[in-house]
This record gives C-alpha cells, structure tokens and sequence, in this order.
C-alpha cells in the first residue's frame, strides 16, 4: 500500500492507494503539480533529453549515406546527358538513384542486430567442456 508517515505519525495516503475493507477518514492536502506524483511528472519534464552514443552513430550513418546518394545523383545527369539522354529524363532518373539508394530496411536490421546482442548479453552463463564460462549463443574460444 503506498503511503507516507507525516510528521506527527499519522499515514498519508498518496494518488493509486486501493482501500480494501474497512472504513477511512481521508484530508486532501495536495493535487496536481504538488503532489508526489506531480513532483515525479515535475522531474522527468526538467530534465534534459541526452543522445545514445547509438543514436549519434546513426545520425553519422544518415548524413554520409545523403550526402553520398546526392554526390552520385549530381555525376549521373551529367553524364547521362552528356550521352543523348534529355535533360529532363536524366534529372528524373538521377532523383530515382537517390531515391532507391535510401535504405529502406536500415531501422529493420539496425532493430534485429540490437535484439540478437541484448539476447546474447542476457543469456545464462553455461560452463562448457573447455572450462570456460560463457553464454551458449557465444562461439567458443580458440
């Protein structure tokens, strides 16, 4: 049952307390912002967001893939052009390159490698034949 003890020892009983039998006199003292669960809603909104080093990398891999993907766009027309292909069908097809370079199923697999090492990490330690202490996903040591 989650409560508190005031000062004077009497129980304080905070927001999501279930009374399950019996009878209470009950004082409101607080709501919203000053509450406890106002003062946990107050911490969480004042604290700053921090990026993964995970997220950073990511952001790296986008801006490199981009700027790559429009490097090759910007040489395709050109020389597309340059042998007999409209200016128009060349720029379309070079907004086409960029498009299909973008990979599409990048969050996919970045989600399935992040699942398969957490499951690596998390996997009881085994004691194998060799001695060694390791999870049974792990290879063994050479």
């Amino acid at each position: 049952m989650p409560r508190r003890r005031s000062p004077n020892g009497q129980a304080w009983f905070i927001k999501g307390t279930t009374i399950t039998r019996g009878t209470a006199t009950a004082v409101v003292t607080e709501t919203g912002m000053k509450t406890a669960v106002g003062e946990i809603a107050h911490a969480l909104a004042s604290t700053e967001e921090t990026r993964t080093p995970l997220q950073e990398e990511l952001d790296e891999l986008g801006r490199t893939l981009g700027v790559g993907v429009v490097l090759l766009s910007v040489v395709v027309a050109p020389v597309l052009v340059v042998r007999g292909t409209e200016a128009v069908q060349a720029a379309l097809t070079a907004v086409s390159l960029a498009v299909a370079a973008v990979p599409e199923g990048l969050p996919a697999v970045v989600t399935l490698t992040l699942a398969v090492g957490v499951r690596g990490m998390s996997a009881p330690k085994t004691h194998w034949s060799d001695g060694s202490r390791r999870s049974k996903h792990s290879a063994p040591s050479t």
